[in-house]
């Protein structure tokens, strides 16, 4: 037997890992804020660093927390949604909100194991979710802000980290959203990231060093599908890009479209440990990538779909594209032509529902005294119309006589092209329209329900 000489190596901040490079082979080294030890193993070559003593909690080795935000909310502990209680290791934890990853060092602060503090206050309906691996799962992020037109990331990051990593284990993000490594970069030596298209200015470049597993391990398994020449693909199984056969626990997957996080409740079902069923049909561009932990309990189901950019819907020219979807309030008001004056409400809403170039929206405006002089008007709509000539719309008013206009005649809202305002008009019998006057109309009632395009 030969001789081996044990030392000591010491590191007093919470959630530091030595990294091989770091260790010989007979080096401990001890994490005194944690209580934790670490050795390196070589295996044929093939090296790791690993925790004395280490075994997952609960069984383990990698957990998800959802929290549902309240408005103005940014600090986030405890429960979460499902009545899991949040707890994790630093610098072993990813943060993801609205599916987009966020930076460690500039979108939030989690350094206790218990807590995320947020830079930015949420909204309401924002999803929140932690990412809590293991020792087992050990991880590494590495962060850049590239110039313009950069395409090579490598050496010392924004944090003083130098790039390292294993071939085939690493992710790389760009603006928070994961690249595909067959498309959008290529890492083949270890050291260095390059992307096919150079990136712009500012842009923010992370990558995630993924654990170095043994083929025997189970805790983690990414697959990666493409359908080039194929659409209307909506059952994912078999073998991937890479010719692994996919295979998972239910309930411990993770499933991207594009990079994108999707929701399991909308967006596919995974029951067999086989099969990934989308709701949607896939196109041919579509790029799949499927997460598979080792996680004994089932993973949240609940997760939103989230993307910064539009979603074709049938087909991939511009007549399919969905840009945009909101729904909001939005303040309406009573207006006079000449002057604008101001008046009392006692009822003032507005609601919008904008689905791609259509909005639909809903006024409700009733007013006890006003100002204003000249022809009544509403105000405040929340988009402009579309500016094309002659693209006007009509929409009937209720006034529930609370208007005064001539009796028999029908009133009417009127919206021109690029405007943002209802002009009330009256119609008699003959079709000639008039305009109904703040005369008369110091205090009255308008309802309005309608919908019109935007550019």
């Amino acid at each position: 037997m030969s001789t081996t000489t044990f030392r000591l190596k010491r590191s007093s901040v919470a959630g530091k890992i030595p990294t091989t490079s770091q260790l010989e082979l007979g080096e401990i080294a001890v994490n005194t804020y944690d209580g934790k030890a670490y050795i390196k193993k070589s295996v044929a070559g093939d090296e790791s660093v690993v925790e004395i003593g280490a075994g997952d909690v609960g069984g383990q080795s990698y957990a998800e927390y959802y929290f549902s935000a309240d408005s103005g909310a940014t600090t986030f502990t405890g429960n979460d949604d499902n009545g899991e209680t949040l707890a994790y290791t630093p610098s072993l934890s990813n943060v993801y909100l609205n599916g987009i990853l966020l930076d460690s060092d500039q979108d939030y602060t989690g350094t206790d194991g218990s807590t995320i503090t947020l830079t930015n206050a949420l909204d309401s309906g924002d999803i929140l979710q932690v990412q809590s691996f293991s020792s087992k799962l050990q991880i590494a992020e590495y962060e850049y802000t590239a110039s313009a037109s950069q395409t090579t990331f490598s050496g010392v990051d924004n944090a003083g980290r130098t790039l390292d990593y294993r071939v085939g284990k690493v992710e790389v993000y760009l603006n928070g959203v994961l690249l595909d490594p067959k498309i959008d970069y290529t890492a083949t030596s270890g050291s260095s990231i390059v992307l096919t298209i150079g990136a712009s200015l500012n842009d923010h470049i992370q990558v995630i060093k993924l654990p170095d597993f043994q083929p025997t391990k189970t805790d983690y398994k990414p697959f990666y599908f493409s359908f080039a020449g194929q659409s209307g693909v909506t059952d994912v199984s078999g073998t991937d890009s890479d010719g692994n056969t996919l295979a998972y626990n239910v309930g411990s997957i993770k499933v991207l479209k594009d990079g994108v996080l999707m929701s399991a409740v909308n967006d596919y079902s995974a029951i067999n440990g086989q099969n990934v069923v989308f709701t949607a049909a896939l196109d041919s561009s579509d790029k799949i990538e499927i997460q598979a932990y080792n996680k004994s309990s089932d993973r949240p189901a609940f997760e939103d779909v989230r993307t910064e950019g539009g979603v074709f819907i049938g087909g991939t020219t511009d007549e399919y594209l969905l840009g945009q979807y909101r729904q909001k309030a939005f303040t309406p008001a009573i207006s006079g032509s000449s002057s604008a004056g101001t008046g009392n409400y006692t009822t003032q809403v507005g609601h919008y529902v904008r689905t791609g170039h259509m909005v639909n929206f809903t006024i409700q405006l009733v007013w006890t005294t006003h100002t204003g002089t000249g022809n009544l008007l509403v105000t405040g709509l929340p988009f402009t119309s579309k500016n094309t000539t002659g693209l006007h719309y009509t929409y009937s008013v209720a006034g529930k006589g609370d208007l005064t206009y001539t009796d028999g005649d029908t009133v009417n809202a009127v919206l021109e092209n690029n405007a943002t305002q209802l002009k009330i008009l009256t119609e008699d019998g003959a079709g000639n329209d008039g305009a109904v006057s703040m005369t008369g109309n110091g205090s009255g009632r308008v309802l309005v329900t309608g919908q019109y395009f935007v550019s």
